[in-house]
């Protein structure tokens, strides 16, 4: 499913797929699997640079090529724009995975 984000009145494909994800991966130094938790779950810092491999990916997936740096992206992004993103990304990162409950069942 095709998503997208309106920046500035202008709208980007949000693409959440394993190219955004290595692209982020590389960024942030993330060498081994066993860190993907912080991929799936990334501080304030790590949110702008999903938004831009993320829309970086969209982009190239329809022809164009994503000509904003991370800090102009950001400074584009009101906080509204940065909620889309994050709603866009949970919508296209976790459909169908399933939860692990840590909760005890009661008998």
């Amino acid at each position: 499913m095709k998503e997208t984000i309106t920046i500035n009145g202008k709208e980007y494909r949000v693409a959440v797929n394993w190219n955004a994800i290595r692209d982020y991966c590389q960024r942030k130094g993330i060498k081994d699997l066993t860190q993907i938790d912080s991929v799936l779950s990334f501080n304030i810092d790590g949110m702008l640079t999903m938004a831009h491999c993320c829309i970086k990916e969209g982009e190239r997936l329809e022809g164009r090529q994503l000509e904003e740096t991370e800090e102009d992206l950001g400074a584009m992004m009101a906080p509204m724009e940065m909620t889309e993103f994050a709603k866009s990304y949970v919508r296209q990162a976790t459909t169908g995975i399933a939860v692990e409950s840590t909760a005890k069942k009661k008998r």
